[in-house]
């Protein structure tokens, strides 16, 4: 794969949480899985020389978990983009 299959990759993933989130779901996706890929790639059984770019979470959501309330402040967009007319 080449770096720009890795935007392709992002969409789907992004595609699964938006269905999953209409479907009642909850998603995390998991970058994290990625900086580990041979902890994962050996627990699952998988060839050393497939590519891991990240895992995700799947589930329903317990809303009463404090930790679920939890929201990170956001850049605002002004600060990272700029539009042209």
């Amino acid at each position: 794969m080449e770096t720009g299959s890795f935007m392709d990759y992002g969409m789907f993933l992004q595609s699964v949480m938006l269905t999953a989130q209409a479907e009642g779901l909850a998603t995390c996706p998991q970058a994290a899985l990625g900086e580990y890929p041979q902890i994962v790639k050996q627990s699952l059984g998988y060839a050393q020389d497939t590519v891991l770019l990240c895992g995700m979470a799947l589930g329903y959501e317990d809303t009463d978990a404090e930790v679920n309330h939890y929201r990170t402040p956001r850049e605002d967009v002004t600060s990272f983009t700029r539009f042209f007319s």
